[in-house]
């Protein structure tokens, strides 16, 4: 995926994510899917990296269809790889669009009785190709870790629940309008925080379905709560 230039990290006993506003892995419907990944996509485990090809024994069928979005079409192939109608399915959503897989197999096992099986999930189609920080997630990771440490003390940053904020990356590749949005009730670490975010080097900046720059949105959080295994995005 999809997870795709986002950047997910752990400082110490703090947790810090920075995802894409509209390309939240933890909100929403179905399993998202940007233009990105579906640039190189050639099989299911390329568009949902969780479905895994070794679960199946013989295929008997894969539809995809989109009879969620404001146009309505199913394609089928035999196997795995995605045919050229099945891309176009992807490619023809409107935003948010949910797609239907639909997977018929003999399961891959040992059992002698070993019947055929349906698997069925949804991907939600975001169109657009997202923001990359220049030298790529990792470094962008590595790059606010090193800032945040170097700026405040660790005892303080260990001392934050959450703090979140939202920024854009412009068409030029540059955060701007940013804002905090839940406040660490520490005045002084917040504005330390947003300066931090707008001092990053350059993104290359999202793209629509014809490549065209455009803003978007991400949003920033960092905090002990983040580590919780209850927490909510």
């Amino acid at each position: 995926m999809i997870l795709i230039s986002h950047a997910v990290g752990y400082c110490q006993g703090v947790g810090l994510d920075v995802f894409g506003v509209q390309t939240h892995p933890f909100r929403g419907q179905g399993f998202l899917v940007t233009l990105d990944t579906l640039e190189n996509a050639r099989t299911l485990q390329d568009v949902h990296f969780r479905y895994k090809s070794s679960w199946v024994d013989k295929y008997l069928s894969v539809e995809v269809s989109s009879r969620h979005c404001n146009h309505n079409a199913t394609a089928q192939s035999e196997d795995d790889v995605l045919t050229q109608e099945q891309m176009a399915i992807f490619y023809g959503g409107d935003t948010n669009c949910l797609v239907d897989v639909t997977v018929k197999y003999i399961p891959q096992n040992n059992l002698k009785y070993n019947p055929p099986r349906v698997m069925n999930f949804s991907l939600r189609v975001v169109p657009l190709y997202e923001a990359k920080f220049d030298e790529g997630g990792g470094a962008l990771r590595t790059y606010l870790h090193q800032r945040i440490f170097k700026s405040m003390p660790s005892a303080e940053i260990e001392e934050i629940q959450l703090v979140r904020a939202k920024f854009t990356i412009t068409t030029e590749g540059k955060p701007s309008k940013l804002q905090i949005i839940h406040s660490s009730e520490n005045k002084a670490a917040d504005q330390l925080l947003l300066k931090i975010l707008s001092e990053m080097p350059s993104w290359k900046p999202a793209r629509d379905i014809e490549g065209t720059p455009i803003d978007q949105e991400f949003e920033f959080s960092l905090g002990s709560d983040l580590l919780r295994c209850d927490y909510i995005y």
